[in-house]
């Protein structure tokens, strides 16, 4: 399969503004992005990549796991190009390397690269569908080596470009991503055996057929790209090596299943316009990042909010689109306990500036509030995210107080926050910080729920100053 298939070359937008450096290493995340991987292939392929950056080409491509954010003249020097990860010009957290990439090379784009840009840029806060190439992406060092992903899926958006640009029509007779599939199935020797995983793959298979005109990204969409530029016999080859990765990911996927319904249920008490309702809640400790997917399949029922927690310590909140219940509050608290572990006063806590979507400057490392999607994160499955300082018990604490209107000012009183209406910002003193300024992440072993038992020793702190008879009732907790 070829590696290097050059789009044609654009002229800048303006002229460059930056010295040129050499470059002998490259650094990508860990857990790879289509974002930071189309980055990388526009910089290669365009010729004012070459100029800004020679020897980019030849460079040694690197993974990390963790590359603490310098400033870009920190990685010229070390003669190091970073995109995705630490940082610098390419790497900062929430928005697209791409984007930054274009802009800084000076690249001015044509109509296919148009799209694929906002193809991209959806793909910053969402990977899509599992079967579109940002999901597949992250599974794909499954079936071949991790650091080969990238060159990899290079090869592939060559191919998404060029069928962009030349619109080539395939024969009846090439194929198309179901058949590639049914083969894989079939014969006496198939490929893909398991029962569960060949049913529900062959409905994302079909689902992906009918979406192929929805998004570029779509493998059906690739498929037909494939064919067209490299022959039914080379696109074959490739298509079916994404179904391996797709194969494994099914596999995965009913793991997750299996771990929601063992899961325990924990009770969380709402109130939506005076109503109040019950749902449910699972925490599950687990570096399975269809969780999420699997909490909402027909064998896992009723589960309104999903809280995830990798080995690292790194946390997720999902909560069902479908129910009327908002995010912020909890994005408040959680906002709050953070800067409270990083050593701020309680009295200085911004309470009212927290409620906008942007995390608060001190953490916006950590944190990300998805709103459209109705998701927290705290990295999770993107990686090179600083795992967060929240206990377990707390986040839960602030889980059952977050969904009602006495809920929340109750779990206000107990952390000593007062809510101001302009808000001080300022940082905190020595004086302001509590006695352990940096507790440890929860951890735990992949695959377990042992959240349990510290979700069932979840006590509340006692408020500060004397208590009515009121506040004494108020002291049990909203939910059980």
């Amino acid at each position: 399969m070829k590696t290097e298939n050059t789009p044609p070359t654009a002229e800048p937008s303006e002229a460059l503004t930056f010295a040129s450096y050499r470059v002998n290493k490259v650094w990508l995340p860990k857990f790879l992005r289509l974002d930071a991987i189309e980055a990388l292939r526009r910089a290669r392929s365009f010729k004012q990549g070459d100029e800004r950056f020679p020897g980019l080409k030849t460079a040694t491509l690197e993974l990390s796991e963790g590359i603490a954010n310098q400033p870009e003249s920190y990685f010229q020097k070390r003669q190091e190009l970073v995109i995705g990860t630490g940082g610098g010009r390419f790497g900062k957290f929430g928005e697209s390397a791409t984007e930054a990439m274009t802009e800084f090379l000076g690249i001015e784009e044509d109509r296919p690269l148009q799209r694929i840009t906002a193809a991209v840029r959806k793909t910053v806060e969402d990977a899509g569908s599992r079967t579109e190439l940002p999901a597949i992406i992250r599974i794909m060092h499954r079936v071949i080596n991790r650091h080969a992903v990238a060159n990899y899926i290079i090869a592939v958006m060559h191919y998404v470009h060029h069928g962009l640009i030349h619109r080539r029509v395939k024969n009846v007779d090439d194929g198309t991503l179901l058949s590639f599939y049914e083969e894989m199935c079939g014969g006496k020797s198939p490929l893909f055996t398991d029962e569960r995983a060949c049913k529900s793959l062959r409905q994302l298979v079909q689902k992906s057929v009918e979406r192929k005109n929805n998004s570029i990204l779509e493998l059906s969409a690739i498929t037909d790209c494939l064919i067209c530029e490299e022959g039914p016999k080379e696109g074959k080859k490739i298509v079916q090596n994404l179904l391996r990765g797709l194969y494994q990911d099914e596999l995965l996927y009913w793991e997750a299943v299996d771990l929601c319904q063992t899961a325990q249920r924990h009770t969380v008490k709402t109130q939506h316009y005076g109503k109040e309702t019950e749902i449910k809640a699972i925490f599950v400790q687990t570096d399975n990042p269809l969780i999420p997917h699997a909490s909402h399949s027909k064998e896992v029922q009723g589960i309104g909010i999903v809280v995830v927690q990798n080995v690292a310590g790194n946390l997720a909140i999902y909560m069902d689109q479908k129910l009327p219940v908002s995010l912020v509050c909890l994005w408040q608290m959680i906002q709050t306990l953070e800067l409270l572990a990083s050593g701020w006063n309680p009295r200085n806590i911004p309470w009212q500036a927290l409620k906008v979507v942007d995390t608060h400057a001190d953490i916006q490392d950590k944190w990300k509030y998805i709103f459209r999607k109705k998701k927290i994160m705290n990295g999770f499955s993107q990686g090179d995210v600083p795992a967060t300082a929240i206990k377990g018990e707390a986040l839960l604490y602030a889980i059952q107080h977050a969904f009602h209107s006495y809920g929340v000012p109750k779990w206000m009183r107990e952390q000593g926050i007062i809510a101001r209406k302009r808000s001080v910002a300022h940082q905190p003193t020595s004086e302001a910080k509590p006695t352990d300024p940096s507790p440890e992440p929860a951890t735990a072993a992949a695959g377990t729920n042992d959240l349990e038992e510290a979700i069932n020793n979840a006590k509340p702190q006692k408020p500060r100053g004397r208590k009515t008879s009121s506040e004494k009732d108020e002291q049990a907790p909203v939910a059980a």
